[in-house]
């Protein structure tokens, strides 16, 4: 599996080199040798097979924190006043988290999944897509989770990163590499699906959200590296978005979890 794994990735690599070779035959444009280099050098970095800092998923799914599920609840309710209290000074007014039953039952699996409570009524071993429309606080509740993870130093502490921005810098910048950074280590995706479409990179379009996906699908099988999603999108709505094979990769890698109600903004 490895062998094919490695095969299959060196010729995803001599692929994106033919294509340059062919646009770059199509337009003549000369290129120095520390260009092309360069430009090698980038292709390498997207096509990495690094592995991450985690262990296999099996490994930290069945091997529970130490801090227990009262002690976790206290502490994200704690997370959460502090965060009431910077809104409230924010914003000017006094702000209060509200929330229904289902929200209720979101925060509690959250806890347990991220201290790998057998209790949790999610996989243990997949990621997180966390979905609803705008407001409903999906990233406020993401944002609590990874200071938690972090603080508590768990197996699953992760990564925040913005798609918007990604794609901004990538656009503004042509030097600007979207993907090396972008698949390491466990990571949330806030606004996955709101930009859509390539970014050219070399001569070649790179479409920043499939390619993001294929490589960590890859590191989640090979050393259970874990992805989350953030979208104001149903799952469905990303059926429409991308290719068959990359919804299906993130059905593979990922539990939808539905923040129903409305926006909870004033």
């Amino acid at each position: 599996m490895q062998n094919q794994l490695d095969t299959i990735t060196a010729a995803a690599l001599q692929k994106m080199r033919d294509r340059q070779a062919q646009w770059e035959k199509r337009h003549e444009i000369p290129k120095t040798p520390e260009q092309i280099e360069k430009e090698l050098q980038y292709w390498n970095r997207v096509y990495s097979t690094e592995p991450n800092r985690n262990t296999s998923p099996s490994v930290r799914a069945m091997t529970p924190e130490k801090i227990t599920y009262e002690e976790a609840r206290k502490k994200i309710g704690r997370l959460l006043q502090e965060r009431a209290d910077e809104i409230t000074r924010i914003e000017g007014r006094e702000f209060r988290w509200q929330f229904d039953e289902n929200e209720k039952r979101i925060l509690q699996n959250m806890t347990r999944y991220f201290i790998n409570d057998p209790a949790c009524e999610w996989s243990l071993t997949k990621g997180l897509f966390l979905y609803g429309v705008p407001g409903t606080g999906k990233t406020e509740i993401m944002r609590i989770f990874c200071r938690f993870a972090a603080e508590n130093d768990l197996k699953k502490k992760f990564e925040f990163s913005s798609l918007s921005e990604i794609h901004a810098k990538a656009k503004a910048d042509k030097e600007n590499d979207p993907i090396s950074g972008n698949v390491q280590f466990d990571r949330v995706f806030d606004e996955f699906g709101r930009n859509t479409g390539p970014v050219i990179r070399f001569g070649d379009p790179l479409d920043i959200n499939e390619t993001l996906i294929e490589q960590r699908y890859e590191r989640s099988r090979r050393y259970g590296q874990i992805t989350h999603l953030i979208a104001n999108g149903t799952p469905n709505d990303m059926q429409e978005l991308f290719s068959p094979m990359i919804f299906d990769r993130i059905r593979q890698m990922c539990t939808s979890v539905h923040f129903h109600g409305e926006s909870k903004r004033k």
